[in-house]
Formats: C-alpha cells, structure tokens, sequence
C-alpha cells in the first residue's frame, strides 16, 4: 500500500469516523493504569504515537503527565492541540523534532501493524533514541490477524487494501524479537480487553464468553499483544 494512502485510511477514522475508537478505551484505560504503576515522578514525560479520537493523551494530561503525540494527520494534531497537548505532525519512523532521551514512556498501541518492515525497524529504533535511559516502551498489536479477512476493494479504482490499513500481522514471537535488537527486560503477552461496566447481564455474559475465546487465540473475538520493554 502507498504511504499516502495508508495516511487517508488513518485521516478517514480520525476525522470521519472517530466513534470507531470508543472500544479501544478499555485497551488505553489498561495503559493509563501500567504506566501509574511505574511510579514515575510527578510531570513525567510521556509520547503517544497515534492520535486516534486522542482518549490516551487526555487520560495522561489529566493525571498530570507531560503528554506529546505524534501523527501524521494534520487535522487530527490541530484538533488535540486545542485540548493543551503538545502534538507533532510526523511518524514515529522520523521523531526528529524530539530530542535523544526525552520522554519517560513511549506508547505506540494498534500503531505497529500499519508499518512496513522498514518503517517498523526505523520506528523502534527511533523510539529507543527518544527515551532514557530505562524508559519504558509499551504498547499493542492485533494477535496472529489474518490479514487477507480484512481486505476490501475500492469502487473506484478497485485496489484492494486492509480496511484498518494494516501492513503485517504478529505472533508473540514476532514482536519480542523486533523489540530484542533496541530493548531489554522484555515482557510480551496474548490477551484480550472486553467491556463489563455498563453491560446488562446478557451483555457481560457476551463480554465473558469474548475474553475466554480471545485468552485462546481465537480470532473471532480480536485477540491482542501487549508488549512492555526497557530502554537499555
């Protein structure tokens, strides 16, 4: 897929289409609750890679953090920046306008899978130069997706591509040696995040039923990584 047009596809959900991340707050509510656990000092930096409807970046800002972001959108950076976030237009494969060893935590969650084998080996590595010394990387990625049930055709020009753009998929093997080349004390698990709160009983009974089949792998129900690492 061209670059430019895998950064439509993101400007689309982002600008378009933002109630298509109301799922992910039970993943980035997971995130916000890791990176508290680390203990940091209070105005602790912290770069998020993605805007998304800019949920994560909000949560941090709340409780505290000095948040950055990156991504390509333009609107999506103009819109958060109106919220008190310092946000960048960019990729995390070009973080040039961060200094070497600025940020505490660098998130990048349902970030890597949109990367080429290219852009993913310059991302990581531009991530390791971003963070200090025994900075916490963190984040996630769809579990062994099959990339080809999500392909559709445009009417137009009738070029198949991923819905969500996505470029590779990952198994846990996959990701803990991407991050084994610039990362140390590496911890890379298959889970699942499913709502309960606010659910009627035939809803919690569905969320159950989803978190057993996706602990398992089952693809149906939208398995996920989740991978933490130090800066070494």
């Amino acid at each position: 897929m061209k670059l430019e047009n895998q950064e439509k596809i993101w400007a689309h959900f982002q600008n378009n289409d933002r109630d298509s991340f109301s799922g992910a707050r039970v993943r980035l509510d997971f995130i916000v609750r890791q990176i508290k656990d680390l203990s940091l000092g209070e105005g602790s930096k912290v770069l998020n890679v993605g805007v998304g409807e800019g949920y994560l970046e909000e949560r941090l800002h709340e409780l505290g953090y000095q948040v950055s972001t990156v991504d390509p959108d333009g609107r999506a950076i103009a819109r958060i920046t109106l919220k008190g976030i310092d946000a960048i237009q960019g990729r995390v494969e070009d973080l040039s306008d961060f200094p070497d060893q600025c940020f505490d935590v660098v998130v990048a969650s349902e970030v890597l899978e949109h990367l080429s084998t290219d852009q993913l080996n310059e991302g990581l590595g531009e991530v390791s130069r971003v963070l200090k010394a025994g900075g916490h990387f963190i984040g996630t990625v769809p579990y062994k997706e099959n990339l080809n049930d999500n392909e559709v055709a445009c009417p137009k020009c009738s070029e198949v591509f991923h819905r969500w753009g996505h470029l590779q998929a990952f198994d846990v093997v996959d990701i803990y040696n991407a991050l084994s080349i610039n990362f140390s004390d590496i911890t890379v698990k298959r889970t699942i995040w499913v709502e309960f709160l606010g659910r009627d009983t035939v809803g919690k009974v569905k969320s159950a039923i989803r978190w057993v089949l996706g602990m398992f792998g089952v693809q149906l129900a939208g398995p996920k990584i989740y991978f933490s690492a130090l800066h070494r």
